[in-house]
Parts: structure tokens; sequence; C-alpha cells
């Protein structure tokens, strides 16, 4: 048995061992005939026309039987199936064609065995012929003969659901207790196959109830472990020991893979313990949560002591989080387990990958709703030497990568193989804009990748591959032949996450074969040439031309009588039109865009308030025109106002050194070079 939950760790194994020994013993049989007893060897001779007696006892031809009878040598003819006449008439039900036969063949016929080491009453218990079986034991034949894998005619008669078979072999004082293969008796097969009748029979007839198999298994576990209730029932009346222990653990750990919560219960009851692990720590409670018997997990759950679950190294959560069973980890939760309980050092190195979490086992069976049970009562994303996020983005599932980077997964994190300069989820995304888009837009640390050591000098180290393992840089790994392809579109979103960067030689020298490279020196432009936002300053432009508008109209005398403080308005407007120039300007390199979009929306709203404040001024001007009065500013505006008027002479000196910068850079647009 494996020692720690995984996929089929508890019975793979055990099933494995018993399969293994199950085909030796079937193979020995094949290539191992047993030699016939009680007759001579030379006195069976294979006939070339054996047909002729085989075909008379089928049909019950007594004149043709007759006649061949007289024939000793005819009765020691064998077919291909090593069977001799009397095999023939034991599987017939006509008793006096057995009689026949059997009265005319040779000495120990009765005990001659086929090529699978059959015996004429074998054959009869096998076919249910009653009266043949009492005539062959009445004549001497022994109930006790087994085949040629070990299995006695009273196993056969177990195996085929012969009960009154079963009852008259004992009769005849079959051994009751007798071994075959596994070294099981029949008491193990009936315990095995959940047939109550033939268990009591069997205890009845002397059956020792606590007898152990090749691997120490009574037939107490076996009914346990095949969730036959009746069964344990029975045998518990008649003495089985509930503590008895095997290869495979307990009687109640053999049951807990049944998941029956009765039988369960039943052994609980008689003293059965639920702490009592597997020599690989495993406690029963691990088992029924693997397999997701919800039922019985409820049962074990009160009654498994948490000191005897922190000795075994893992938690329940494991199992159930392993086996896939959401239900069994909601009831473990609600029970007060601990979802961030790691695997103890010794199991957790069964496995290569050193998992810890039982996040991480939901992860990788690709169990998006365990992952979000987990999530949810609080499990930790980032606790494994293999990062759960790296596993999600091997399987590619969308939705379970969106999950863990909603939960706080590390991006950024980097992997003990193959190890790179840059965080090692790029590897992953790189064939798949979706995925690439979800790490980036998480925080994914962009300025990594373009981080060359080299800068503007010429790599002198060998290519990447898939088998190097030490610090590897970006411009490596995108510039091999079967990733080159990909470069452009991998860049070109990039930067859409990152400031201007600058490309070493190589990674230049392969985006400029690319089709996305004119995109890219685009992008890559000097920064003051192109605002990244024109719906921001196409905005802003339009409340600035209607404010100049107004006060135009004002300054020319046209329209309404303008006001007395009109110079100072006009000041203020030229100049919030050159500070936002700035503003604008000097705020592209801001990492996070939308930045530009508060900025943008907060001047443009001060703007337009400032137009709806100078033309509620103007009303007032016309107003106090009518009645001959010369109004005055609101005091807030008439203080804003003459604030800012006092830095126009610096706005005005700013606003000829942006000039002369966006003159400067207009040049250097002309070239497309980086």
């Amino acid at each position: 048995m494996s020692s720690v939950p995984g996929d089929d760790c508890y019975q793979s194994e055990e099933d494995l061992d018993e399969d293994e020994a199950t085909q030796y013993i079937i193979e020995q049989s094949l290539i191992q005939y047993r030699k016939l007893k009680g007759l001579n060897p030379s006195d069976l001779k294979p006939s070339k026309d054996p047909d002729e007696i085989f075909k008379a006892i089928k049909d019950g031809d007594e004149v043709v039987l007759n006649r061949l009878a007289a024939q000793p040598e005819t009765l020691s003819r064998v077919d291909e199936r090593g069977w001799i006449p009397l095999h023939e008439a034991a599987v017939q039900d006509n008793k006096k064609v057995l009689e026949m036969i059997f009265s005319a063949s040779p000495p120990g016929a009765a005990q001659c065995r086929t090529l699978k080491g059959e015996t004429p009453l074998f054959l009869a218990v096998v076919h249910g012929l009653r009266q043949s079986a009492t005539f062959l034991l009445q004549n001497g034949c022994s109930p006790d003969v087994q085949n040629d894998e070990q299995d006695s005619p009273l196993v056969a008669a177990i195996l085929n659901d012969q009960y009154d078979l079963a009852i008259l072999l004992l009769r005849y004082n079959a051994i009751v207790d007798q071994t075959g293969p596994l070294n099981r008796t029949a008491l193990h097969e009936s315990a095995f196959l959940g047939l109550e009748n033939f268990v009591y029979l069997l205890l009845e007839s002397g059956a020792n109830p606590n007898a152990l198999d090749i691997k120490k298994k009574t037939p107490l576990a076996l009914a346990a472990q095949n969730g036959h209730l009746n069964v344990v029932e029975t045998l518990l009346e008649k003495g089985a020991h509930v503590r008895s222990e095997s290869e495979s653990g307990t009687v109640l750990f053999d049951a807990a893979a049944s998941g029956n919560p009765d039988i369960i219960s039943l052994l609980l009851d008689h003293g059965a313990d639920p702490n009592l692990p597997l020599y690989s720590g495993h406690l029963p409670i691990h088992r029924v949560a693997y397999h997701g018997h919800r039922l019985a997990m409820e049962v074990l759950i009160p009654v498994t002591q948490l000191q005897a679950v922190k000795e075994s190294g893992m938690s329940p959560i494991h199992s159930a989080a392993a086996g896939g069973h959401a239900q069994c980890l909601e009831i473990l939760l609600k029970a007060g387990y601990d979802p961030n309980t790691m695997l103890h050092p010794r199991v957790r190195r069964n496995y290569d990958d050193e998992r810890r979490s039982a996040l991480f086992f939901a992860v990788s069976n690709n169990d998006l709703h365990c992952v979000r049970i987990l999530l949810e009562a609080g499990a930790m994303v980032n606790q494994d030497p293999v990062n759960c996020l790296q596993v999600a983005l091997r399987q590619g599932n969308y939705e379970l990568i969106n999950t863990l980077l909603k939960y706080g997964a590390n991006v950024n994190y980097y992997s003990r193989v193959n190890t790179t300069h840059f965080p090692t989820a790029l590897q992953y995304a790189l064939k798949d804009e979706v995925m690439l888009r979800m790490i980036l837009n998480n925080g994914y640390d962009v300025k990594r990748c373009f981080d060359c050591p080299y800068g503007d000098s010429s790599h002198d180290y060998a290519p990447w591959t898939t088998s190097v393992i030490k610090d590897m840089v970006f411009c490596e790994v995108i510039t091999v032949s079967w990733l080159k392809p990909l470069s452009g579109q991998v860049v070109r979103i990039m930067l859409d996450y990152t400031d201007n960067v600058t490309f070493c030689p190589k990674l230049k020298e392969t985006l400029q074969q690319q089709m996305q490279w004119p995109e890219i020196c685009q992008i890559q432009k000097p920064l003051f040439a192109y605002p990244p936002n024109l719906f921001i300053m196409d905005l802003v432009s339009w409340s600035l031309n209607a404010i100049d508008q107004i006060f135009s109209t004002g300054r020319q005398g046209k329209g309404e009588p303008s006001c007395p403080d009109e110079t100072l308005f006009s000041g203020y407007a030229m100049d919030s039109w050159q500070q936002w120039k700035i503003v604008c300007l000097t705020t592209m390199s801001v990492e996070d865009v939308e930045d530009l979009y508060i900025i943008g929306f907060l001047i443009t709203g001060f703007l337009l308030f400032g137009v709806g404040g100078y033309l509620a001024y103007r009303k007032i001007c016309k107003t106090s025109a009518a009645v001959q009065s010369t109004p005055k500013l609101p005091g807030i505006f008439e203080g804003i106002f003459r604030a800012l008027s006092t830095q126009t002479d610096m706005l005005r000196e700013q606003n000829r050194k942006l000039d002369a910068i966006l003159e400067q850079n207009r040049r250097l647009a002309a070239f497309p070079g980086l």
C-alpha cells in the first residue's frame, strides 16, 4: 500500500499483489499439469477417434455404451481436455449412464484429473448435479481433492452458489478449513462474496472465524471490506476478532474501503479502534475521505482524535482533495479541520514535487470545485515548492487560473527547475494570449523580461534549451527557433503593460523580422511625441476652445457687455490651458493608465466649472448694467482667480520650455529606429 494519499493510493497495490499471486498460481497450473492419480499414465491412450464413446455418453445411448464398455481400453481414452469417459459421465444428468461408466472404468478412475486438475466429483459439483455427486461420494470419491487452482469441491460449490452440494460435501466430511489460493478457506470465500447462508453453514460446521489468509486477513476483514453487513454481524456473533490486523490494516480500515456506515458503527460498537494507524500512517478517516464515503466519514469524525491525525502526517482534507470529493471537504471543514495543514516531510518525500497543501492536490486534479471550496475556507495559494499557479497554467484551465489569481496566487514565482531571469509563469503563456494577458493583468513583472545583462553587447553564450538549468534571460528564450515566430506578438502584448523599454541587440534583431515590428516601433516612439490618450486631449481641447471663444467674444465687444474683471478671466483661461498641456504631457510615464483618465476628467470638470462660473458672472454683469450698478466677484471666485493670476508669468515660461521640448521630439520622431 502506498504511504501517501493519492490516486488509487489505498487499494491499487493491494489488488496488484493479490492479482500477481493468483496469476502465479494459474501459470503454474498451466505449465505443470498434475499427474493423474490412481491410473498408470500408460493406461491412458489418446484415441484417434474418442468422440464415439463421448458422444454415446452425451446422448445416453446405453446400447452403444454396453458395446464399448466391453472394450477396457475405450474407457481409458483421453480427449483434448484431458477428460476420460468418467469425467463426461459425471457432468451428464443421467445417473444410470454414470453408474454404467463408473463400474466399467479401471480402478482409480474416480480420482483421475483433467488437464485443469478436476476430478469427476469436482465437475459434478461445478455443474450442480447433486445425484451424480452423491453417487461419486458414496463410491469413495474424496471431497477434498483440489484442482490446479487449489479450489476444493467445497469451494467450487460456494463459488457456484450450490448450497445443497455444500451441505452434501460437509456431510461426507469435507475439510471445512482446507486452505486454497492465497491460503484462504471456504469461509474466506463465502465472506468475501457476502453469502450469508454459506457463512452460517460453515460456522455451524466448525469453521474457524479467525482463520488468516496469506495477507493475514480474516473472513471478517473481507466481509467488512466488501460491505456485507449481515455477514459481519454473523461473524461477530460467532466470535470473530474485531481488532485483528492484516498487512493492509485493521478490520475497521478494511471497512472504510466499502464506506458502509452501518458496518463501521457495528465495528466501533464491538471495540474497533479508529485511531490505530496503518504502518504508512493512514487512519480509517483518511480512507473514507479519499473514497468519498460521506456518511461513513460523519461516523468517524467524532471518534477520531486530532492528535492521531497529526501523528499520521496528513489531514483528511488532503485525502478528500486527492479523491476529488467536494462534499467530504465541506464536512471536514465544517468539523474544524484546517485547510492549511501541510503534509509532514516524511509523507512529502513520497512525491517528486514535494507537495504540501491540500490545495495542490485539488489543482493537480484540475478540480475547480474543490479548489474554490478550499480557497473560500482560507487556503493559502503559495505554500508549495511547485506553485499551484504553475500547475494550473500547465493545464491551461482559464477558470482555475483566474480563481487562483483572484485569491492572491504569486504570478511572479520562480521555478526551481529551468530557472529563468524572468518569472516562470510566462513560459506557459507564450502561445496563449488569454493566459498571457491574465498574468500581465495581475502584476507580472514585465520589466524583468527586458533586463538583459549584456545591454548593447553581443551574447556570447549557448542558446537556451530545455535541459539547461541556469538564470536564462528572456531574450535568449524567445529567440530560439521554435519560439521566434511568437516573439513579435508576445513583445507587442507586453508593451501594453509597461513604459518604454530597451531591446538588446539579439532581441531587436529577432523582432525586426516579425510582422509586429512597425507597431512596436510606433509604441516605442519618444515619450512626448504622441500623447497616449487622444480622448482626454480632445475633450479638454474642446472645453478650452469653448472658453477661448467666450473670452474672444467679450474682448471684441460682441454680444453681451464685458465684465469689469474680464482680463483676469481671460488670463486665467489661457494659463489654465498651458497648465493642462504640462499636466497631460508629463503624466504619460505613469505606470497605471487609469491615472490619466482620473486626471483628465478632473481637469476637464474643473474647466467646465470655470466656464459655468464665468457665464454666471456675465449674467450678473448684464443684470448690473441694466440697473447701472457695478457687480463684484463672489468672494470665493475672486480669491481663486486672483491667486491663479499671480502664477501667470511662471506658467507662460513653462509653456515656452515645453514648446521647445515638443519641437525637439518632433524632429526625433522622424527616425523609425529605437
